[in-house]
């Protein structure tokens, strides 16, 4: 469902976007994730503020005070918001959600086209009668540097096609509890194992600080593979880093299957070792487009970058 709500979008607006949080008690709408204020969620409107949060997915009554106590926000920084750099978006942050008070009600979910109404289906069926567009960008790209195994896996993974937990578990197969291999902490599905897994987010760190990006932050196997686009430099160097985002999903598959099948524990740097074994091997007898030799690769000193 929620797949499909970022891929079908009327005039330009998401599916998911028309959609809003009603908070009521704040126990079940997310702080920084869901869009509950406006249309867009608050990570999407002050980036700097969601990198610097210690829990992106905290809920909204983590970060404001209880009923009765309006205006206190309850922050748990990595590190302060630099005076110069977020001191505006804080502000405007705390402007935003200074006035929201928590009562004993749940939180429930609001249709975003007439005001703030209840969703029903009747206004949702109503906004969809008009032409539907499918992103284009959400289709999967073929990475011409990987093998086609890793391609097709991608591929499967994309479309929620591959042996999880929770897959086997829709098709009556039992496979005990159905926790993530690799964190025990959560339901393992596909979003879970190589975005909000503890394990995955580890090797994010180190394959963002070899390539020297910033921080990778994704959710879905969606902001996976749109996370090259944005970034900064050449068409080659999108192209390397595209692969390397495909190859670090690979890899961390392997070692779910190695945890599970050979009782062998996950480890972060091995992971991200491997990505760069196999990312130079693949990479230097494939990609046309520029050479390194392995020191470079080390250090990410791919040519044409």
């Amino acid at each position: 469902m929620v797949r499909l709500g970022y891929r079908t979008k009327v005039e330009g607006v998401h599916f998911v976007n028309m959609i809003r949080g009603i908070v009521g008690e704040g126990t079940k709408v997310r702080f920084w994730i869901d869009p509950w204020l406006t249309r867009e969620p608050l990570k999407v409107l002050f980036p700097n503020l969601f990198r610097l949060d210690n829990n992106k997915w905290c809920f909204v009554s983590e970060r404001i005070g209880a009923q009765g106590d309006v205006g206190r926000m309850m922050w748990d920084w990595k590190r302060y918001p630099n005076v110069d750099i977020d001191d505006a978006d804080l502000v405007a942050c705390h402007r935003l959600v200074g006035d929201v008070r928590l009562t004993n009600k749940k939180d429930d979910w609001g249709w975003n086209m007439e005001g703030h109404s209840v969703y029903s289906v009747k206004e949702s069926k109503q906004w969809l009668l008009g032409p539907v567009n499918r992103d284009e960008s959400y289709r999967y790209k073929w990475c011409k540097w990987l093998p086609i195994k890793c391609n097709i896996f991608m591929w499967r993974a994309n479309v929620d096609r591959i042996p999880t937990m929770t897959a086997l578990r829709r098709r009556n197969i039992v496979v005990g509890d159905g926790w993530c291999a690799l964190c025990g902490e959560a339901e393992e599905t596909t979003d879970h194992i190589f975005t909000a897994c503890s394990v995955a987010s580890g090797v994010w760190g180190g394959i963002s600080s070899w390539c020297k990006i910033s921080p990778l932050f994704m959710f879905s196997i969606k902001d996976v593979l749109q996370s090259s686009n944005h970034l900064d430099g050449s068409k080659t160097r999108k192209e390397v880093i595209y692969g390397l985002l495909i190859l670090t999903c690979w890899c961390l598959w392997k070692a779910r299957n190695d945890k599970i099948f050979n009782n062998r524990e996950a480890n972060v740097v091995q992971i991200v070792s491997d990505v760069k074994v196999l990312g130079f091997l693949w990479y230097s007898s494939r990609f046309k487009e520029g050479k390194v030799d392995w020191k470079g690769w080390c250090h990410f000193r791919v040519d044409l970058m």
